[in-house]
């Protein structure tokens, strides 16, 4: 089920960011001020100070950039969600790591005893 899009493109923007990133973005029945709301996957008590990761979404905020920013701060911030890019940055780098030194092993696997020859650039007269 799709939903409705905002009407300013930057706080479209960050939604499809929050939606990536596993919330869920629900609209409003269209009264008030605000547009819907976010809410966060995780539903932790550390987060946001007990908030729960529940941020309105406003429909004509004064600023749309910066409320854009807002947003995506928010999803950025949540406590599960820092702990989990984190050690997926984690993994990612030990993972980078083993391959760059898999690669260096078959390297000197193919050139057993074979040393690199030393070249020295003297000018020539």
């Amino acid at each position: 089920m799709s939903r409705r899009s905002h009407s300013k493109k930057e706080i479209e923007s960050a939604l499809g960011h929050a939606e990536a990133n596993g919330w869920r973005v629900v609209p409003g029945t269209g009264t008030g001020h605000a547009w819907g709301r976010m809410y966060c996957p995780y539903n932790d008590t550390d987060c946001r100070c007990g908030e729960f990761c529940i941020a309105s979404i406003w429909c004509t905020p004064r600023n749309a950039t910066g409320h854009a920013r807002t947003l995506r701060r928010i999803v950025e911030n949540c406590a599960p969600h820092r702990q989990k890019v984190i050690s997926l940055r984690v993994i990612a780098e030990s993972k980078r790591r083993t391959h760059e030194q898999d690669q260096h092993g078959q390297q000197q696997e193919q050139q057993p005893g074979k040393e690199k020859e030393q070249t020295w650039n003297t000018p020539s007269r």
